[in-house]
């Protein structure tokens, strides 16, 4: 395996310092071992991706994505929600399908305070006129598994069959009675790979937020604001293109959505966050370049916040990647990226990471805050083989990258995760990442290797053990633990 490089910013505007991973990983604190793995096919014929999950107050934890059969199974259906519930070590306890026509999309998954559970993505729905069409969906399901409502918002486009779809969520200011997301309407799709997938390359959408209450009687839609054009973000020069991911912030009373924001003239495209009241009105937007150099651009598909803690003034962190291309010949590369801001939008730090390797794929969903007030964020890693048929399978295969950095945004240990057992040159991609309550970190992994191995990919579940300093003690003790 080589060994990935790392490309640090201490801050926005300062000089770049270009250092080894090897040097940085040997620092304190260690990164932590692999404590177990865990796959689960939950029937599909084809392939399952998980997206996001929570760790749930039973301290297990759920798992949110969507997968795809045969279309023998049923011709009308071509991808489902799948949500899937385990214990503390990671042993399944239920699943749920949910779809039964058209693309079906699970993105993310919030616990609510009585213990059930909400789903966010968006469903196939067959209009009378317009045929099938992508909407913005929630359900909600008791701790067992069994559905208890569901909200299925109307189409936007109906005209133009734009797709529309739910993406991230968070509780808010008002955790017992009403919950927020983000996502996009109106968008369309670049990608052959997921004809219907709004998450990769959207255009022509808008990122929206919604407020949506509940009660024992369903869930209802208390606001709901698209965010087309900001100061800060006007057309033609600058395109607002979806909605991420969405924290609530107790000490300034605000939302912050990550979005995804399209300079055409630098055809770029760019992290950005959006600052909003708990009555859905804007309060700033920021974009946070990752060049001003042209075709040299980063994505924000992950988002923390980060309370106040002593010497630190980040209040928010957006996670992500970035591309760049290099040399006469444009070889593409490709980074990890962490981008740490307060609560006005001005940037604490930059700090990036990258592959040593060409045209290598860094994709990064997922990112939270540690116990001590740093930050873990984890990637899907890899070379994409048909760009470079003739090279090794080891140097196509995907593999789960963890990054660790302190409060700061300063690199602690970084690098790739695999159990040599169960290598097998396959495919095993970070997807997300959660710091569980008692420090260590659960990775959510786009599995070939565990779960069935006659499908293209699985869910599966990676725990990693708590990071330990050279004496060998957890960092984040006990008496340290602030949230």
């Amino acid at each position: 395996m080589s060994c990935p490089c790392l490309l640090v910013r201490s801050t926005y505007l300062l000089s770049i310092l270009l250092s080894a991973f090897c040097s940085v990983a040997t620092a304190a604190p260690k990164r932590p071992n692999i404590q177990w793995t865990k796959g689960y096919s939950l029937g599909t014929s084809l392939e399952s991706h998980p997206h996001a999950g929570v760790e749930t107050s039973d301290g297990g934890f759920l798992i949110v994505g969507d997968g795809q059969d045969y279309a023998e199974k049923n011709p009308d259906l071509k991808r489902h929600v799948l949500v899937a519930k385990v214990d503390s070590k990671g042993e399944l306890q239920w699943q749920l399908n949910l779809g039964d026509r058209g693309y079906n999309y699970g993105k993310f998954g919030i616990e609510l305070p009585d213990g059930s559970f909400v789903i966010s993505g968006a469903t196939t729905v067959k209009d009378p006129e317009y045929g099938d069409l992508l909407h913005r969906a929630l359900v909600r399901v008791d701790k067992k598994g069994e559905v208890m409502h569901t909200l299925v918002l109307d189409s936007t486009n109906k005209q133009e069959h734009r797709m529309d779809s739910f993406t991230g969520m968070s509780l808010g200011h008002d955790p017992e009675h009403a919950f927020v997301v983000t996502g996009v309407v109106g968008a369309g799709n670049e990608s052959t790979t997921f004809p219907d997938q709004v998450m990769f390359l959207p255009t022509g959408g808008q990122p929206c937020i919604s407020q949506i209450a509940y009660d024992n009687a369903g869930l209802k839609v208390v606001f709901d604001r698209k965010l087309e054009e900001l100061p800060g973000c006007e057309k033609p020069d600058c395109l607002m293109l979806e909605g991420m991911r969405v924290v609530y912030d107790p000490e300034e009373q605000q939302y912050i959505v990550a979005a995804n924001l399209y300079y055409p003239q630098r055809y770029a495209n760019e992290m950005g966050a959006i600052a909003l009241g708990t009555d859905g009105e804007v309060h700033w937007m920021r974009s946070f370049p990752a060049s001003s150099i042209t075709g040299v651009m980063s994505q924000p598909y992950a988002l923390a916040y980060a309370p106040s803690v002593p010497g630190a003034s980040r209040r928010y962190v957006i996670g992500g990647h970035w591309f760049w291309t290099e040399g006469p010949q444009n070889v593409l590369r490709a980074g990890g990226r962490m981008v740490g801001f307060n609560s006005s939008g001005d940037v604490n730090f930059d700090t990036r990471w990258r592959s040593g390797e060409r045209d290598a794929n860094m994709e990064c969903y997922g990112l939270q805050t540690t116990l001590d007030g740093g930050f873990i964020m984890t990637c899907g890693n890899g070379v994409e083989g048909e760009l470079h048929p003739k090279d090794s399978d080891v140097m196509k295969t995907w593999m789960v990258f963890v990054a660790r950095t302190d409060r700061n945004g300063n690199p602690l240990w970084s690098g790739n995760f695999t159990e040599a057992e169960h290598f097998k040159k396959q495919n095993n991609a970070g997807e997300y990442i959660i710091a569980t309550r008692d420090g260590r970190y659960a990775v959510l992994v786009d599995s070939q290797t565990w779960g069935s191995s006659s499908t293209g990919g699985n869910f599966a579940l990676m725990m990693l053990g708590q990071d330990t300093g050279s004496d060998g003690e957890p960092v984040a003790k006990s008496d340290e633990i602030w949230v």
